[in-house]
């Protein structure tokens, strides 16, 4: 009976698929949101939190002043490029870029943080163009929200290229959460 059983669901393990979604790279896919969320830190007040992510900043970029976007009293806008390689079509290794817009909001005891794609920008032997990862629509045709890893090469060549930006971005979210507001320091500027 046991033999029976398994024979039957060979068919249904050969139709299941891994299957790659757009929500799974953006949370909030209609603004190109790759991530947005508060993380708490009681007890700590707007500018201590302020001064705990620029040092966070200060050993998570080669030149901080190469990736601020933009600071203020109360929010500070970095733009990181992240890198990730995947197995692209016939098998050659690409590189994929993600453009992180990653913009802190501080109040006491919490902070917002809005990670957001920018367009990258790609340089092939026909020029450069300028584009987010994962297009809704391209060339004024609906790009598909999912794609499956099987069927033709296109579709094998997507599923590893989405399935790598989402574990790069992945590891930046859990970065950004990871900040250690306890070592915070109100000493002034970093520049000398």
């Amino acid at each position: 009976m046991k033999k029976l059983l398994l024979l039957l669901l060979i068919p249904f393990y050969g139709i299941s698929q891994e299957v790659v979604k757009r929500n799974e790279l953006y949370q909030i896919p209609e603004k190109e949101i790759l991530s947005q969320f508060v993380i708490e830190h009681k007890g700590l007040d707007a500018k201590s939190a302020y001064s705990a992510v620029r040092n966070w900043a200060a050993s998570a970029f080669v030149n901080t002043k190469e990736v601020t976007v933009s600071e203020g009293d109360n929010f500070i806008v970095y733009k990181p490029l992240l890198k990730f390689s995947y197995k692209g079509l016939m098998g050659v290794i690409t590189e994929g870029k993600i453009t992180a817009h990653t913009k802190f909001e501080f109040k006491d005891d919490r902070s917002r943080v809005t990670i957001t794609e920018l367009p990258s920008t790609y340089i092939s032997q026909y020029g450069s163009n300028s584009f987010i990862l994962w297009p809704s629509t391209y060339n004024g045709k609906d790009m598909p929200n999912e794609y499956p890893n099987k069927g033709g090469s296109s579709n094998k060549f997507q599923f590893r290229k989405y399935t790598a930006a989402i574990v790069e971005k992945n590891s930046w979210v859990k970065s950004v959460k990871n900040i250690d507001f306890n070592k915070s320091d109100n000493s002034g500027d970093d520049d000398w």
